[in-house]
């Protein structure tokens, strides 16, 4: 099953659909089918700084997920999967005003705090994203990368209809 990893706190915000429906990356995801979502084992000395402050929109994002400690984040598991993913140039993100974006995401203003919409970049937006029952070990990589889910997981994965 194609995967790709995130920095935490972004893999489980945009695993729990909280602040950040969407994932911004430089390239447009060209995978076609279900992707697992990775969550990388690092968590860099900036990243914890942001998460703590309570001046920052993360500190209140990680509060909404149940977590108090940043230990708690799971990292270094793949922790959710979606069915599929549509890019979309981040010129075209609607801002939400009004309901007359035909088509193309709406993108709130909170939500641009948790993504870079500079021009010239793309933002994904999940099909149906869930989380796993429980984080699963792996070790992540740049890019898409494959991942062979443990049969417990890959059972649980087709009866949620997931095509791994």
């Amino acid at each position: 099953m194609k995967s790709i990893s995130l920095w935490e706190p972004w893999a489980s915000l945009w695993v729990a659909q909280i602040d950040k429906l969407h994932e911004t990356r430089s390239w447009p995801c060209w995978h076609k089918g279900p992707l697992a979502i990775h969550a990388a084992k690092v968590l860099t000395y900036d990243t914890a700084e942001m998460c703590l402050d309570p001046e920052q929109p993360f500190a209140a994002a990680i509060k909404r997920l149940g977590i108090t400690r940043l230990a708690d984040l799971p990292r270094g598991a793949v922790i959710g999967v979606c069915d599929a993913i549509i890019s979309y140039k981040t010129e075209e993100a609607g801002v939400r005003k009004h309901n007359f974006n035909q088509g193309t995401p709406e993108v709130s203003a909170r939500e641009r705090q948790f993504g870079d919409f500079s021009a010239g970049r793309f933002f994904w937006k999940p099909i149906n994203m869930r989380a796993l029952p429980q984080p699963i070990p792996a070790r992540g990589s740049q890019g898409i990368w494959n991942w062979e889910p443990p049969a417990d997981v890959l059972a649980w994965l087709i009866e949620k209809g997931v095509q791994a």
